[in-house]
């Protein structure tokens, strides 16, 4: 009843509310969602909703009111709709709410999650073709992750329906672990995504797709006159059968795109992905003159020390970059032995050229071969990047990481005088005291623009509540931060009266997370 009071109240100021967020959450009765849905018809000015249902079970009702309700948002241009784990819904109240949206002739970005819809038919995933029936819809973003009911037939059918809506600058589709899907899906969206000739943005999820190179050489014939073009993501993660043929297609796709500004390529788990195909996509990256961001992900790659060294070398060209994403990790035995501290300086020292660079992202997972003296010389290459506003580093599982080296990285990275937000990841390390936490925060006392630090500590059992209690104090020291975000692997031994009494003494602090193995 509380909740029915609070939405009476709003809606008597309904014409003055443009924007609405919703969440359902488990605990929420199906009769007061149903009065939520309808209650939604009042606000006939707005322009943005969100409404994220996180509970098993949506009636029909419900569903209905809910589609009654948005046919009255005649004004609507922002809609964001996530649904997770409902299994009551059948399939003709889903196609009929699909169909429903058509009805938003002003809506202009729409995004839709669905997860763990497995109950639903084909012919009603079909119905998702007819969302691009939406004659002013300038963005599209679809989410069914890890459904096995996606799969071909579906993408062809959504595909035959792209061109349907000439105005799309934006298409973000993300159909990530739907693993029926195989090269022929791939082609027919190709095929639909060619005619969108307005395309400005074209971000595309085929994690543990059946995709292969002969697939990837269709996709780039298909992409390849998206002229204005200006974002492309393509995640190829835990692809098994993409191969350096199909690398070089999407290199060939890059280098034709001459317009973007934004360019990422994943391709963790990809294990046929090696030193040559790595270069290659580096190498069509510098081929860019517009390229201002860049991010490429080889977690779980083919990848040796050589290969790394040729990366730094192209990498070191990349002058107009001002933003990138590098993140390499090793796993399985036979890559063990392959990459030393010498190949990921030779990235670091590659990176250090671009004295421009205002955002670094580097991730150096479980290099456990990266020795002390390594380390050290990372810390040294770091203290050449003085233009940074954004650092992230992740060394998880570096064994040879110690409070020594932490503690002159920390006076290293201190010298960026423009740093803004930080992130150090230095989980399962094992190494770390609670001397040396307190020391990386302690370095950047002096660091007159930082606002945001996030520290990754999780399993290192060397650190215990005390350890938090010294962040907690030294951050004190840094007078502007208004983020704080800490992972951290115990709470044992921690005042924590004492504890919140630090952390409300920071005055300039907005945001404070801690989260605990």
């Amino acid at each position: 009843s509380e909740n029915q009071n609070s939405l009476c109240l709003l809606a008597q100021c309904s014409c003055k509310i443009k924007s609405v967020k919703i969440v359902v959450r488990e605990a929420v009765e199906s009769i007061e969602s149903a009065k939520m849905f309808l209650w939604l018809r009042n606000f006939s000015f707005l322009n943005s909703l969100s409404l994220f249902l996180l509970t098993r079970h949506v009636e029909e009702d419900n569903w209905s009111n809910l589609k009654r309700s948005l046919r009255r948002l005649s004004q609507l241009r922002d809609l964001r709709l996530r649904f997770s784990h409902n299994y009551s819904a059948s399939d003709g109240v889903c196609a009929e709410f699909f169909k429903s949206l058509q009805g938003l002739i002003n809506l202009q970005r729409l995004y839709l999650c669905f997860l763990n819809w497995e109950k639903l038919s084909t012919s009603t995933f079909s119905e998702l073709g007819h969302l691009f029936e939406i004659l002013s819809l300038q963005s599209l973003k679809l989410e069914f992750p890890d459904c096995s009911k996606i799969s071909d037939f579906i993408i062809i059918s959504l595909s035959e329906n792209i061109p349907r809506n000439k105005s799309i600058k934006a298409l973000d589709l993300n159909f990530a672990g739907c693993k029926a899907i195989t090269d022929l899906g791939i082609c027919h969206l190709a095929l639909g995504i060619k005619k969108l000739k307005n395309l400005q943005s074209l971000r595309l999820n085929f994690k543990d797709w059946r995709v292969t190179s002969m697939g990837l050489l269709k996709f780039q014939k298909s992409v390849n006159d998206l002229t204005k073009l200006k974002e492309l993501r393509i995640d190829l993660s835990s692809c098994k059968m993409v191969t350096y043929g199909g690398i070089c297609q999407l290199g060939n796709l890059v280098k034709n795109l001459r317009k973007l500004e934004s360019l990422s390529m994943i391709f963790s788990g990809c294990e046929r992905v090696g030193n040559n195909s790595a270069l290659l996509i580096f190498e069509s990256a510098a081929c860019l003159d517009c390229l201002r961001t860049l991010k490429v992900s080889l977690r779980e790659c083919d990848i040796s020390n050589e290969g790394l060294n040729h990366m730094a070398s192209v990498i070191s060209k990349l002058t107009r970059v001002r933003k990138m994403h590098v993140s390499f990790a090793e796993s399985s035995p036979y890559q063990a032995k392959k990459c030393t501290e010498a190949g990921l300086i030779g990235i670091v020292q590659g990176v250090a050229q671009l004295k421009k660079i205002e955002e670094l992202y580097l991730s150096f997972d479980n290099c456990e071969n990266i020795k002390k003296s390594g380390l050290m010389t990372l810390v040294v290459c770091f203290s050449e990047l003085k233009e940074l506003r954004v650092f992230s580093l992740s060394l998880a599982q570096a064994r040879y990481l110690d409070d020594e080296i932490i503690t002159n990285l920390a006076s290293s990275l201190a010298c960026m005088n423009r740093l803004e937000k930080l992130v150090l990841g230095f989980s399962g390390v094992g190494t770390i005291s609670n001397e040396g936490v307190r020391g990386i925060v302690s370095c950047f006392r002096d660091v007159e623009f930082l606002r945001g630090l996030t520290l990754l500590l999780q399993g290192n059992p060397c650190l215990d509540g005390v350890g938090l209690k010294l962040i907690a104090e030294s951050c004190l020291l840094l007078r502007k931060l208004e983020r704080l975000r800490l992972d951290y692997p115990t709470v044992n031994n921690l005042d924590t009266e004492e504890f919140k009494e630090i952390i409300l003494g920071h005055h300039t602090l907005r945001e404070f997370s801690l989260h605990i193995e």
